[in-house]
């Protein structure tokens, strides 16, 4: 049987594409925000049609930031759960929930730092672009929180990690649900350990955090469950053979679910007919449909073999990285170029300048950040391990 880092490659892979989706998906946001609202008002390109078909057709994939944060944390579920799965020991779930804080606080800490020197140096260029780029609402209000050291202090230690609050790096709300889902996960699997038939207990979870609105929760038990299934198969060596034709109809649908757009009013749209009024919330829908995505990718083996590539496994490698540095670049360098190339060229051409000036700028970054912080938090999670097992042996 393959060695579990040599099974997981594909896997590094697709949080490498969610990654570049969700740089994507910022600058959209920043200087094409028709293209994620279907608001002709905010259009940018001729009179917006090209815009709106876009953002209310499952093209809008390509940026879609609602979907690729769900695919990121149904990936935490997956690969949270692989080690228990493979082993069935419940000791590995105690060690991850010893290690899980303190492996996400270094590098996201040291983005908050990062941020707040910028936004003291006065390197934060997006306050005056809301009007040009027609993202009042958005873009002028990041960075625009200055509360003195101490409270940045607090931020990094509890507000970051418990409170969604995202002031100083408008990125790190998802670091509520990366912890929080992280001890979901363990404490579940701790507290089902016992039972042999544990698939019903996994379908009730789901359907209790769906109901009760917490769907990105529900995204983290889907990755578990996904888990489970294959390590199954795997052990059985018998994984199962799903018809093509299924196969297809399954992408389709949760290409379908994932794509459901961010638009005013999507009634009259090719997602209408799905919207209900006691279920307004984009997020239900592309956490099923990353699911569908998911399941379909770990049935195919050339979607495997695609993503295994050492590109987008390197690409996956640092993508923590990447998320965590890309936004604060968007708002300091990339609008800092903006507005010198949108003061001599077309706002497209001036968009298009700084986006390819930028991008470059965040892979290399994201490669010295991983090196630097994101293994620093890893090397920092295991210390923390030993010494807990160490106060535990007599």
């Amino acid at each position: 049987m393959l060695g579990e880092k040599q099974k997981l490659k594909h896997i590094e892979g697709i949080r490498g594409l969610a990654a570049i989706i969700v740089v994507l998906h910022h600058y959209t946001l920043a200087f094409y925000p028709a293209l994620n609202f279907g608001d002709t008002s905010q259009a940018h390109i001729g009179n917006g049609s090209l815009e709106l078909l876009m953002a209310n057709t499952p093209i809008n994939l390509i940026y879609n930031g609602g979907f690729a944060v769900c695919i990121f944390f149904i990936l935490s579920g997956y690969v949270l759960s692989n080690s228990y799965h493979q082993t069935n020991n419940p000791k590995i779930l105690i060690q991850y929930a010893i290690k899980r804080y303190f492996r996400l606080l270094v590098p996201v800490s040291a983005s908050i730092i990062i941020a707040y020197v910028f936004i003291k140096i006065g390197f934060m260029h997006n306050s005056n672009l809301g009007a040009v780029t027609k993202t009042n609402d958005w873009l002028s209000t990041a960075f625009d929180h200055d509360r003195g050291i101490l409270a940045v202090i607090k931020n990094i230690f509890v507000d970051v990690f418990f409170f969604k609050d995202n002031q100083y790096n408008p990125v790190l709300w998802t670091m509520t649900y990366e912890l929080l889902g992280s001890f979901l996960i363990f404490a579940f699997l701790l507290l089902i350990h016992p039972f042999k038939y544990k698939m019903s207990l996994f379908i009730g979870l789901i359907l209790v955090l769906f109901f009760t609105d917490n769907n990105f929760y529900a995204a983290f038990i889907l990755g578990v469950v996904l888990n489970k299934y294959v390590i199954q198969q795997q052990a059985e060596d018998n994984m199962m053979v799903i018809p093509e034709w299924l196969i297809v109809l399954i992408l389709f649908v949760g290409i379908y679910f994932c794509s459901y757009p961010l638009a005013i009013d999507v009634n009259h749209t090719i997602y209408g007919f799905i919207t209900f009024s006691f279920l307004l919330n984009y997020e239900f829908y592309h956490v099923i449909g990353s699911f569908f995505v998911m399941f379909v990718i770990l049935h195919s083996e050339k979607l495997k073999t695609i993503l295994s590539g050492k590109t987008m496994r390197y690409i996956g490698k640092i993508s923590f990285s990447f998320y965590l540095l890309h936004f604060i670049i968007l708002c300091s360098f990339s609008c800092y170029l903006f507005s010198l190339f949108y003061s001599k060229c077309h706002y497209n051409l001036a968009v298009l300048l700084a986006c390819l000036c930028s991008l470059p700028l965040i892979g290399i970054s994201a490669m010295f950040y991983y090196q630097w912080f994101d293994k620093s938090g890893i090397k920092l999670s295991e210390k923390v391990l030993r010494l807990f097992i160490k106060t535990e042996q007599p």
